[in-house]
This record gives C-alpha cells, structure tokens and sequence, in this order.
C-alpha cells in the first residue's frame, strides 16, 4: 500500500467536519467496509490515479492543503483564467505559474459515441505539466484507459495523477498532472489519446464506454525552456541517531524539488510533515516525491518560483525509518495468534467469514506504543501479497481502521476462492515509527 493511498484517505477524513464527524458511533462491521472501500477506490479512481513508468521511479503523492475559498475568489477574478480555479486552487505552484503566463489555450473537442471530450488548457513548464479537460453530460465519466506520447507515440517518461468531479454547468471537469522523471523534459508535441471511459465508481461493476478521443497538441516552445534555478546545499543533518543530507534545490514555474541523500543504515520510510518555508513565511506543501535510488529521494514541493524569496527552509516535524533487513508479520491461523511480528506489537484478534463478499477476514490489533503515538496518520503498510506455510504466494487486500478511542485494527482479507491457509506471511514496508523532533535547515 503506498502512501499517498493512505495520506488521501485521512484527508478524505473530512477535517471540516471533525467535530461532528468524531462524535458518530459507527458500528465496527460498517466502518471496516467503509474504510476498505475507500481503500479501493482510491486506488483505482476517486481522487488520483498514478501511472508506472520505469521500474528505477516510484511516486508517492499526497493532496495538498491549501484549498481555500479565498485563493478560488482571488485567482477568479485573473481575466481568462476564471475555468482553471478547480485546477490550480491546491497548488501555490501552479496559481503563480498560471499568473505569469505559463498556460496554453488549447480548446480543441473531440467525439465518439456521443460523447465529446474537450482539452480546455494546459498549464506547463519544461518539468511538469495539467491537462484541463471536459467531458459533456450530465453522468460522471471516468478515464479508464488514455496513453500520453510524443509525436512518435513513445510514451513520455512520467508519473501521472488524475481525478475529475462535476462542475457547475452539470459537466465533468478534470485534471491529469504529468511530472516528468529524473533528466527528462516535455517533447515538442504531445499525443493525448483516450480509449475507454467508466461510469461510475466502482471500478469492478462499471459500465466501459470504448471509443477514439484523440488530440495532437504542438507545445508551446517558450513555456519548455529552462528556467530552473538551482542552489547547490550539500548540508547534513541528525535526528537522533538517523543522518541524511540535502544536496540541492531546483525550483521551476510549476515544481521544486529537494534532492536528499537518505542514512545507508536505515529504510527511509518518510519524513513527519515536511515543508518548505521562505523568508516571509509563505508555506509550500509536499506534493510527494520520487525515489531515484536507495539512497537518493526527490521530494517534490509547491513552487516559489515567482515570490523572489532571500531565504528558503526544509521543515519537518521527524523522520520514520526502519532497519535494513527486511521484516514481516508471521501468523499461525489455525491456532489463532501470531507467531511474529518483528517486534511491533501486533495482537491476533479473530477470523470471520463475509458471505456477502465471499471473503475471509483476519482482524489484527496494533499495540506498539511508539506507532500509536504517532496515529492516526499511517501506522503501519505492508504488501499486497503473503505467503502460505509452504512460502507459495497469494494476492491480499490490507484494511484498516483507526479510531482515537481503540488501537488501530488492521484487516488482512483472502478471498475464498483462495484456500486459506494454515500459516501467513506478509512483509511490512513501512512504519510510522522512528525519531521524532523539530527539523529546520536553510537551504540557500
């Protein structure tokens, strides 16, 4: 499960409503099927979809935090840039890249099956680029499968996200952020096809409308320049007994990014609420970060390109890591407990059958005292996959639920047509667990 999975369904929490929201009983059969549906959609559709690209490149994204009345107001007021305030109201970066002219009109549509998408704009520098789109009707629409090219159909080497909602005219409106990977730039064409879409948001019972919506776009060739400014740190820094240091800074229009070189002792697994900060103290949330290495990480933050900015930190509020070797969780199921849990307090619960989803339910309890101080942000990740008593692998879902009033529970679910076994193995990835204090460095 990767993080930006998780970070989204805690801001899916709906802060807004905290108060009332804390207050509700739930019963715990039902908050388990809300939690694991989040879980699902999340990964297949709702907020954000991610793409692969190299096996070398692994993103994970978090939604940013500045969504604000105010900042849509202001930015609708900008002449001609009144339809991106969806887009761009998230991002700092992308609000002052639009302000100082890094957009491209695009207006072109394109139909089949009555349906007609149209690619309104583009906002772009040479690292990262939105597609702003809009799909007719009244129903939402859901891409389900698009490829972005060159103008020789080679696939451009990126990570993407996406999401759409239904804006004020009943259509689907929609975003696809495209940032490119280490050393790549925006070709000077682009080919955006869309092969099928979906409707509805469950992706295993959606209906799938295939058809042709295919655009050509010439890239506008100033907004593709280098204009990165780049700031080289090379600075160390402790936390406790975890070392790492910063290398460098680029800023650009759109994107900055930090180069950290990761402690060789230890499994980076994520810094607690990073941030950058400048001199008159604006803010830039993470937006994620990119793996180049084991030991190198690009994060990856709001710009402040266009702010003219004297001085500019990394905060954080801690750092989580674990040991190198790798660890898992081992359970005897036929006895009911757990064999090991490589020493993070793990509790076996019980084992029950949903008939109605045709699957069986392994209920764990977490009881780590230094996990649960750090809830209820991702306690602990593990894969996808387990392994039988005889180290034959087999595909799981992971859930959990996390409550300020009990431990977190964690659900490992095995569907039945998969033979449940006597003993399972399953590798943990992550933690939130390792040394905790105040981080401020001065990058420039």
């Amino acid at each position: 499960m990767s993080n930006y999975e998780d970070i989204i369904e805690e801001k899916y929490d709906l802060k807004s409503a905290k108060g009332n929201y804390n207050n509700i009983e739930i019963p715990e059969s039902l908050e388990f099927h809300i939690n694991k549906q989040i879980k699902r959609k999340n990964r297949n559709k709702l907020i954000f979809k991610l793409s692969s690209i190299a096996a070398s490149l692994v993103i994970a994204f978090v939604i940013g935090v500045n969504a604000s009345p105010a900042l849509a107001d202001e930015i609708s007021r900008i002449p001609g840039l009144a339809p991106l305030v969806e887009l761009v109201r998230f991002d700092k970066g992308l609000k002052s890249a639009a302000e100082n002219g890094y957009v491209q009109k695009v207006s072109e549509t394109r139909e089949d099956k009555g349906i007609k998408i149209t690619v309104n704009n583009l906002i772009f520098d040479n690292k990262k680029m939105v597609i702003d789109y809009s799909i007719e009707g009244k129903e939402l629409l859901n891409f389900r499968n698009f490829d972005i090219t060159d103008k020789d159909g080679k696939r451009l080497k990126a990570s993407q996200r996406w999401g759409n909602f239904i804006d004020d005219n009943n259509n689907n409106r929609g975003t696809i952020e495209i940032t490119m990977a280490e050393g790549e730039k925006f070709p000077e064409a682009i080919n955006f096809t869309v092969v099928s879409l979906e409707k509805g948001l469950d992706h295993e019972k959606t209906e799938v409308i295939n058809g042709n919506w295919a655009f050509s776009i010439i890239l506008d060739k100033e907004l593709v320049k280098d204009k990165g400014k780049i700031v080289n740190c090379n600075k160390a820094y402790s936390v406790g007994n975890y070392n790492f240091e910063i290398e460098n800074i680029r800023m650009y229009p759109t994107i900055t990014y930090v180069r950290v070189k990761l402690d060789p002792d230890y499994k980076f697994n994520a810094f607690k609420e990073p941030y950058l900060m400048d001199d008159k103290g604006i803010k830039y949330n993470l937006i994620g970060w990119s793996t180049i290495n084991d030991s190198l990480i690009d994060m990856q933050f709001e710009s402040g390109y266009f702010n003219k900015t004297k001085e500019i930190y990394f905060k954080a509020s801690g750092v989580y890591f674990m040991t190198k070797e790798d660890k898992y969780l081992s359970i005897d199921l036929e006895n009911k407990k757990i064999i090991d849990s490589s020493g993070y307090g793990i509790k076996f619960n019980d084992i029950s059958d949903n008939s109605v989803s045709n699957e069986e339910i392994i209920t764990l309890e977490v009881t780590d005292e230094k996990v649960l101080a750090e809830r209820p942000v991702n306690f602990i990740h593990f894969e996808d996959e387990a392994y039988d008593e005889k180290g034959k692998k087999f595909s799981v879902q992971v859930g959990d639920r996390i409550s300020k009033k009990v431990n977190p529970w964690i659900y490992i679910i095995i569907p039945k047509k998969v033979k449940m076994p006597k003993q399972l193995k399953i590798k943990i990835t992550s933690v939130s667990s390792g040394n905790m204090g105040d981080i401020k460095m001065k990058l420039n």
